[in-house]
Formats: structure tokens, C-alpha cells, sequence
């Protein structure tokens, strides 16, 4: 399982979004979308919170100040019950990762 913060201000850079995320100390990789991700999953507003299980299906949809922590550790357990139930992957690339660097060089 893993947690994506994906970026839909097209002013803000990838560089920008990751200053952000450290700043903050958010969990996760960050991302901007490629293509028309945004229209495809109708992001209307810049707060949206998807989750995404193992098969694809959208099983969680918020938008801004939606989800306490119960209802996400609940999203986070629905999630973990669909990676273990499920060996097909998502295909495709929906977004481009920031890549992240070490102190020594190496990317992660």
C-alpha cells in the first residue's frame, strides 16, 4: 500500500508540492497528475481525498475538512483488507512522483 499527495494547482511545481509536504511533515510521496488524471477522477476542488484499492475501484471519496481520524483509519484498514485480497496490479502511470534524494546521492 502506499500514499500518494498529488498535486492539482497546475502553478505549483513538483519541487513546491515536496517543500510543502517536508514543511509539514506529511506521510507519503508527492506527485502532479499526467494527462487529464484530474478530469478523469472529477477532482472539482483542491481538497479532494481519494482512496484507491488494489483492483482499481474508487473506495473512498472526501472533500475539504471531510474525514476524522476514525473514518481514515477505517479507509487505511479497507485498503490494507483490498492489497491482500487482490494480486492484480493497477496498470499504468497516473502520476509523476517526485524523486526524492538522500543526503548521500542515492534516489529513492
Amino acid at each position: 500500500m502506499a500514499l500518494y499527495i498529488v498535486g492539482s494547482d497546475p502553478s505549483e511545481s513538483i519541487e513546491d508540492l515536496a517543500k510543502d509536504q517536508l514543511a509539514n511533515n506529511y506521510p507519503g510521496d508527492v506527485a502532479t497528475p499526467s494527462g487529464d488524471m484530474i478530469r478523469k477522477l472529477n477532482v472539482l476542488n483542491r481538497s479532494t481525498k481519494l482512496a484507491i484499492d488494489a483492483n482499481g475501484v474508487i473506495i473512498y471519496r472526501a472533500s475539504y475538512g471531510d474525514g476524522d481520524t476514525d473514518e481514515w483509519r477505517q479507509v487505511f484498514r479497507n485498503l490494507r483488507a483490498s492489497t491482500k485480497n487482490s494480486s492484480k496490479r493497477i496498470p499504468g502511470t497516473i502520476m509523476n512522483l517526485y524523486a526524492k534524494h538522500s543526503p548521500s546521492g542515492d534516489q529513492r
